[in-house]
């Protein structure tokens, strides 16, 4: 058992660093879930729901990026804290997806690391 607390009591989970709370990621499987099943209580019972993250800004025209804060509706519902990422749920299937953005190779000298899609299932 880890010292750490929080740390690895569930996996795969959504961890802030070090000394924070592990949240297991079937949280927010649960919350997608759960949006289907209203959708589908209020009559609902075909489409997709389409949510927009947060976009991250930039100090007027420099590479200087202003503080971001991920949408927190948008965090509880997929667990994404990178910025400019879209989610859809398909409310017959309960199948969800997430969209990451295409970042030209010159974004990690600039602003930094580009994760693959890898990082976020």
């Amino acid at each position: 058992m880890s010292s750490v607390p929080g740390l690895g009591w569930a996996k795969p989970v959504f961890q802030m660093g070090l000394r924070t709370l592990a949240v297991p990621m079937t949280l927010h499987a649960a919350a997608r879930d759960k949006i289907v099943q209203l959708m589908k209580e209020s009559g609902v019972n075909d489409g997709v729901i389409l949510l927009c993250g947060g976009i991250a800004k930039e100090r007027f025209d420099s590479d200087h990026e202003l503080l971001f804060r991920q949408d927190s509706w948008f965090n509880y519902v997929f667990g994404v804290t990178e910025s400019s990422c879209y989610g859809a749920v398909d409310i017959s299937t309960g199948k969800s997806t997430l969209f990451i953005p295409r970042l030209p190779d010159v974004y990690e000298v600039i602003m930094g690391a580009i994760h693959p899609p890898e990082h976020f299932q």
